[in-house]
Order: C-alpha cells, then sequence, then structure tokens
C-alpha cells in the first residue's frame, strides 16, 4: 500500500510539474497562432513559466498590419474563458483578454508613450508624441476609443514646427472591409480647437468634417494665408490618408 501510495504521489507530481511547464513549451507556437488569427504577429524572448498556468516573457514583439511595438515584462495566464495578457510599453502598461475561440478581443492601454508605436504610412511620418489611454475591441471590425495628452506632430514638415496638443479624443470602428466610421474626433491644442466626425473609406479615401473654433497664429496664415474670416470656421477633410486635402467649407453659425 505504502508503495502504491509513494507511486501515485510521484505521478500526480509529475502531472503537476508537466501541467505547470506545459504551458512554456506551448507558448512559442500556441500565442504566435492566437495573434495570426488576429492579423498580428507575436515574437517572445525570455519565456519561462508562472503560476498556476501561465508563462511569462522577458520580451514580445507584436506587430498588427504594420504598426509595431515592443512590450516587456510580458506575461499570459489561461482560465476557462480567455487568455489574459498584460505587458509594459515604456513607462506604460497594456492588459488584454483574448478570446479562447480567436475571434474577439479587448486591449486597454494606459498612458503608453506613442513614441513606442511604430506607425506605417503617413502616420509615421507626424512625428507623433504623448501618451495614449484607452481601449481597443476586436470583433468583426476593430472598435477605438482612445485619448492622448501631453504631446505633439509635424502635419507638415514644411510647417517647420511640431503642434503641440493637449489633448486628443478619437472614438470610431474599423470594420473587416478596412472602412472606418470617426464617431467623434477632438484636438485641443494653444493653436487650434477643432471637432470632427466622418469616415475613411477601405481605399483610404477621406470625407471629414471639421468645426474649428480656435485657430492661432502662425497656423491660421499657414492654413488660410491670411485670408479666413474670424469666428469659428467650417473645414472639410478629402483626398487621401497620403495626401490629405483641408477645404474651407462654410463658416457655421455663432452657437
Amino acid at each position: 500500500m505504502r508503495r502504491w501510495l509513494g507511486r501515485l504521489a510521484g505521478l500526480a507530481i509529475f502531472l503537476l510539474a508537466a501541467a505547470w511547464l506545459a504551458p512554456t513549451a506551448a507558448a512559442r507556437f500556441l500565442l504566435p497562432s492566437i495573434a495570426g488569427a488576429l492579423d498580428a504577429t507575436l515574437d517572445l524572448r525570455g519565456v519561462r513559466p508562472i503560476w498556476p498556468l501561465g508563462i511569462r516573457a522577458a520580451r514580445a514583439d507584436l506587430s498588427f498590419r504594420g504598426h509595431a511595438v515592443r512590450l516587456e515584462d510580458f506575461s499570459a495566464a489561461w482560465d476557462p474563458a480567455s487568455y489574459a495578457i498584460h505587458a509594459r510599453v515604456g513607462s506604460g502598461h497594456i492588459d488584454a483578454r483574448l478570446a479562447h475561440s480567436r475571434d474577439a478581443a479587448l486591449v486597454f492601454l494606459d498612458d503608453v508613450p506613442l513614441e513606442a508605436f511604430a506607425l506605417p504610412g503617413r502616420a509615421g511620418t507626424l512625428e507623433l508624441s504623448g501618451r495614449v489611454s484607452g481601449a481597443l475591441r476586436w470583433r468583426d471590425g476593430v472598435e477605438v476609443s482612445l485619448r492622448v495628452s501631453n504631446g505633439s506632430l509635424v502635419p507638415n514638415p514644411q510647417l517647420g514646427f511640431a503642434l503641440p496638443v493637449q489633448h486628443f479624443e478619437l472614438f470610431g470602428w474599423r470594420d473587416s472591409e478596412g472602412k472606418v466610421r470617426v464617431d467623434a474626433l477632438a484636438l485641443d491644442s494653444p493653436l487650434i480647437v477643432a471637432r470632427g466626425t466622418g469616415e475613411v473609406s477601405s481605399r483610404k479615401e477621406l470625407k471629414l468634417d471639421l468645426v474649428v473654433t480656435q485657430l492661432e497664429e502662425p497656423l491660421r496664415s499657414l492654413i488660410g494665408g491670411g485670408m479666413l474670416p474670424p469666428g469659428p470656421l467650417r473645414f472639410r477633410v478629402a483626398g487621401t490618408l497620403e495626401q490629405p486635402q483641408l477645404l474651407l467649407a462654410q463658416v457655421p453659425p455663432e452657437p
């Protein structure tokens, strides 16, 4: 009986150790596979197990449709419904939940530096800086709710200066075909205060309406060449993401 109990205990310890170590062995294949189902890639470095079922990695390089970011102190844990992920990005943090079905995900960003992201296309030329917080939800598309504070951007290299940004907010939706709906856009800067809505087609064509309630020099002269009327202004943003066109539509009535 004692020998039988000893063997049973040894088997139980072996199974527990195997269950604990299994995520480490599977992580190099399972997590990249999950990322691939969400149209992303993931490369892990320095993987080790954590209790009870999960892994920790010293570094993880994540790329989503050209948007690249390096995650540090990366951890992933398994539960019956989802994978829970936590990571540090610069001095900020990312927390995420991914469904086991791999068709849904929820990502929270907390005070993440924009400089940590390598953005493609025109976004990469804007020289964005600041701290971003908010959430992104994947399910048959991507729902976005983001807020940026204490940053700057260079909308056009010909301007010769960076536009300071006190607050920027974006609420919108990107469908599976690539069409973007901008439900609300808000920009607060010492040089410009603007609000907008609109859409970006799957071919990157812009159809945005902006109401500018404050426009200061030197930005006012650079945009209108000294010909803009005083007071609130309504603009239409046309063209494409790579070559946007800012058109004066009309002067909205005073509230």
